[in-house]
């Protein structure tokens, strides 16, 4: 198996458009020595030989050679090739001059805008091929893009009709009461879930009538707005979102992307749990953030858990299951002024956290950081670049 490019792993990238582990039998039986090979190089032609086996010319680059440079190389004694070569979703040539929707990706993607419609005035795209503004979470698999779809149903409604995008009204400003249905709706909500890393997301518009009183109380005249499964950058171009004072922006990520590189295998630890502001975690969370009149005043990583959910106890002797609730109350307090600002956001009270919780001593601390180092200064016999 040739390849111009190194394989991009699922299990590496999070994304499912990468090569899944269901599918990654060859390279199991390549490193295990199973008779099957793969190829890093640019093939250049292929050739039928005299006694009807195919042969391939190729060029590699070879940086840790000496000197560094390009080969040519030709293989042969092959029976069959098979050309993945990539495909297209769409042949323009149906469209007429006068609607041929432009496309991306040396012609594999049509250039979508943030509500899927095309260059093309009122046409719009369905199914898998609104991943082509979607290369992070599931919008080229149907457990992806059905999300998509009722959403753009959604919208279409509102431009065509007259209609109203999906939201729930709070005919009062509670911090309490919206606290808790943003926790329990980010832990259940399939879309958010599957269209993570910010694709899609929900919006909390806030309307208060009064300035809050000071004295903590959780409740103010208002108007609350909560708005479902909508594409964050859309939500970012609109007017009537950004313009309003407070707004809070609502989606679901993780973040392996900000940790170094390291087997699939060893990714399981949960994150620090007892920060107000979990951002780094390798689990999937409710992130919450908080505008002012289009300017993003804050950030906030509730805190990630293998099962997803913030609203309930994630594990035997969690006896703080609310400090996902209050870190959203306390964003309330700071962003709004309503309510109080000194809701337990940690994963144990003190008495508990002494009880099932063992901090090292400088000395375990000094010999893990001597592991580590002497890990990262290992001096290998072989070379694969021109640096290492």
């Amino acid at each position: 198996m040739c390849t111009r490019t190194p394989v991009k792993m699922a299990w590496d990238t999070h994304f499912v458009g990468n090569l899944r582990a269901v599918n990654n039998n060859i390279l199991d039986m390549y490193h295990l020595k199973s008779l099957h090979a793969l190829r890093q190089c640019d093939t250049k032609k292929f050739t039928k030989e005299a006694n009807g086996k195919i042969s391939q010319t190729f060029e590699m680059e070879l940086p840790h050679w000496d000197p560094p440079g390009t080969a040519t190389f030709k293989s042969t004694g092959y029976d069959k090739v098979i050309l993945a070569t990539g495909w297209k979703f769409i042949n323009i040539d149906m469209f007429d001059d006068t609607c041929k929707p432009e496309t991306h990706t040396e012609g594999k993607y049509l250039v979508l805008d943030e509500h899927w419609e095309t260059t093309v005035p009122d046409m719009y795209i369905i199914g898998t091929a609104m991943q082509s503004r979607d290369r992070r979470a599931a919008s080229g698999f149907i457990h992806g893009f059905r999300y998509n779809v009722r959403t753009l149903f959604h919208m279409l409604d509102l431009r065509y009709d007259n209609g109203e995008l999906r939201k729930t009204v709070f005919p009062k400003i509670d911090a309490d009461e919206i606290a808790n249905f943003m926790v329990r709706h980010v832990s259940v909500s399939s879309a958010l879930y599957q269209l993570g890393q910010g694709f899609l997301c929900d919006v909390l518009v806030l309307k208060p009538q009064e300035k809050p009183k000071g004295d903590g109380s959780e409740t103010v005249m208002g108007v609350a707005e909560y708005y479902y499964e909508l594409p964050q950058a859309w939500v970012l171009k609109n007017d009537y979102f950004m313009k309003q004072e407070h707004m809070i922006i609502v989606t679901i990520e993780d973040s392996h992307h900000k940790f170094p590189t390291i087997s699939a295998t060893e990714f399981f630890k949960p994150g620090d749990m007892n920060p107000r502001n979990c951002k780094c975690t390798a689990f999937p969370q409710g992130v919450f953030y908080a505008y002012k009149n289009g300017k993003l005043q804050e950030d906030l990583h509730i805190g990630g858990s293998l099962v997803v959910r913030a609203d309930k106890k994630i594990f035997e002797g969690d006896n703080n299951p609310n400090r996902f609730s209050n870190k959203v109350k306390n964003l309330l307090f700071r962003q709004v002024g309503i309510g109080r600002g000194d809701h337990f956001e940690r994963l144990f009270p003190q008495e508990e956290w002494e009880k099932v919780y063992r901090p090292w001593t400088q000395e375990e601390i000094d010999m893990k950081r001597k592991q580590e180092l002497a890990a990262k200064t290992v001096k290998f016999e072989c070379k694969l670049g021109i640096m290492e």
